[in-house]
């Protein structure tokens, strides 16, 4: 690991990839991949939001890529990305631990709907499955860690909570969150040139 003169933490990861410690969600990404190109065959961004991980063709001549990505991080990070806020409704149809979850927050079933789907929440990253969020903006008493004995089969669009985060599963497969309520919003399309509905840094509030 080294550090560069903007206090940046650079990790060189095998022969083509480079991570960087920086809160990568509020980054405008599309300037910096901009940039990128105009030097190295950039294959992926992955952001996060606390990292940046940037993946390159192989053969690339990797420390000097990831001086170049460096500089171009000091140029592009006083430039905030626009903040989408992505509304997600939900079916009236409560999820199968809601009860336990309003207990847990000292609410009613209502009471934790209405409380849960006043919160504006932020996508940190997107990851378990394609197109899944973790999402973060749930108060204290919100927070549950996740369940003992994960469930063989969630549903497709469960809106789950799983210690400090909130979720939705795009897809039925097995998990271990508490569930809360469903959408039928689909958040992951492999036939769109971006086939994730949701990206880190955005906004999402639940609607009724």
């Amino acid at each position: 690991m080294v550090t560069s003169e903007a206090q940046l933490n650079v990790d060189l990861l095998g022969d083509c990839a480079v991570r960087f410690e920086i809160a990568a969600t509020r980054l405008d990404l599309a300037a910096l991949k901009s940039k990128l190109l105009e030097h190295d065959a950039l294959l992926a961004l992955v952001p996060t939001c606390d990292s940046l991980t940037l993946r390159f063709a192989p053969g690339v001549d990797l420390p000097a890529a990831a001086r170049r990505a460096e500089l171009a991080l000091q140029q592009v990070q006083h430039f905030a990305r626009q903040v989408r806020l992505i509304e997600i409704p939900l079916v009236d149809e409560p999820g199968e631990d809601l009860a336990a979850l309003a207990e847990h927050a000292r609410l009613t079933s209502e009471g934790f709907l209405t409380a849960f789907c006043a919160l504006r929440f932020e996508v940190a990253h997107i990851g378990f499955q394609p197109g899944f969020p973790y999402l973060l903006g749930l108060p204290e008493a919100f927070k549950l860690d996740r369940r003992a004995t994960p469930r063989a089969r969630v549903p497709a669009g469960s809106v789950a909570i799983g210690g400090a985060y909130a979720g939705i599963y795009p897809n039925a497969t097995p998990g271990g969150w508490h569930l809360l309520g469903r959408t039928e919003t689909r958040l992951f399309d492999v036939n769109l040139s971006d086939p994730s509905l949701l990206a880190p840094g955005d906004h999402v509030r639940f609607v009724r």
